[in-house]
């Protein structure tokens, strides 16, 4: 069965290229023939200087390291869609199309082109489902003509999954659909899969370190890395990401290229399955520490999106790992991950499940 993965791969983010590749993996051990969609929407504004900015700091920071591993792990990809001619040609080309994980329904992300997600290309005749798509806040941002643009071609879907418990009431509330609630495509690979990506790492990170993967920067998350520190006498700590993410476009870097290198996606895995304690920010930061069953802090984010924090931890009783930069207490006992791999035990075959049955309806 030929099945097409509409998603966002195409991300500079170890998230985006992992969860997609999960997602490939699991179907193609279901015995399925997946493909990803190559559709890339860059959510920029047509704007020269903006695309020479993107590309500079494309470049330097991490293109060479996101598309090795597109290139070695997320195959087969389809043609590049670029035009409405290939929407056409690709929506008859699968059995069935899927559409995500990761915020694939979130409007501020994908604006106009949301209708794209929602499988406006792709004929009655083929299965159209959902798998973690997330809307990646609490409500749908998008305003009624959106809604009622999108509620015809959700109609069309032959099942719904959402990443998020907030996305279940999304679904229903805004859109008048039932959805069931699964496992971000991460979840559902075993620790050990993933050592088929991160054993490529050669170098040694010699511990204890407290590993932390921020995507946005401020200093008092610097200030809980340093108090936690402290607090346990590990002294080392290692960033997921540069030195320094941001630099002037009006005045690129010369000779100090590395500060802006990205690690590569095996290092990235490598330096959190290590570590002795995480610290970050990102969801998907908090859910390679759950798989390799790390000690660690989520530390809360409105701007991007906390209720996919709050589903999260809330799932597998780890509420009292999410903090915020400004209210933070460190939680006095270490978890005990038994009850937490019980859970991710019935979660992911829930899931499974799930996919197995929304394919084969």
């Amino acid at each position: 069965m030929k099945i097409g993965i509409l998603t966002f791969h195409f991300g500079n983010n170890y998230g985006a290229v992992l969860q997609c590749y999960a997602l490939l993996t699991v179907l193609k051990q279901l015995g399925y023939d997946p493909e990803i969609i190559n559709y890339v929407y860059r959510f920029l504004p047509d704007n020269r200087v903006r695309r020479i900015k993107e590309k500079i700091k494309f470049q330097i920071q991490n293109g060479r390291i996101f598309s090795h591993f597109r290139k070695r792990f997320l195959t087969p990809i389809s043609f590049a869609i670029k035009s409405d001619k290939d929407w056409s040609m690709i929506g008859i080309k699968y059995d069935v199309v899927i559409v995500g994980s990761d915020q694939v329904w979130r409007y501020k992300y994908t604006d106009y082109k949301i209708k794209h997600y929602f499988f406006d290309f792709v004929p009655d005749g083929i299965k159209k489902m959902s798998y973690a798509a997330s809307f990646g806040v609490g409500e749908f941002e998008g305003n009624q003509t959106v809604i009622e643009k999108i509620k015809p071609l959700l109609a069309r879907f032959n099942a719904i999954s959402v990443r998020e418990k907030s996305g279940v009431e999304i679904c229903r509330s805004v859109f008048g659909f039932d959805a069931v609630h699964v496992l971000d495509p991460t979840m559902l690979l075993q620790p050990e899969q993933y050592e088929l990506i991160s054993g490529e790492k050669t170098g040694k990170l010699k511990p204890p370190y407290i590993a932390y993967y921020f995507l946005d920067d401020h200093e008092d998350k610097m200030k809980i890395i340093k108090e936690y520190s402290s607090k346990t006498g590990i002294k080392k700590f290692i960033s997921l990401l540069p030195k320094k993410k941001d630099f002037s476009y009006f005045m690129p870097p010369l000779l100090s290229f590395s500060d802006y290198t990205y690690p590569s996606v095996p290092e990235w895995l490598y330096r959190i399955s290590n570590a002795e304690f995480v610290i970050t920010d990102s969801f998907h930061g908090t859910v390679f520490s759950i798989l390799f069953n790390k000690q660690f802090l989520c530390i809360g984010n409105e701007i991007r999106g906390l209720s996919r924090m709050n589903d999260l931890l809330t799932l597998f009783g780890l509420k009292n790992r999410l903090i915020t930069e400004t209210n933070f207490v460190f939680p006095e006992s270490r978890i005990d991950y038994s009850p937490v791999n019980q859970i991710l035990a019935q979660e992911r075959e829930m899931s499974v499940k799930f996919l197995l049955k929304a394919i084969n309806l």
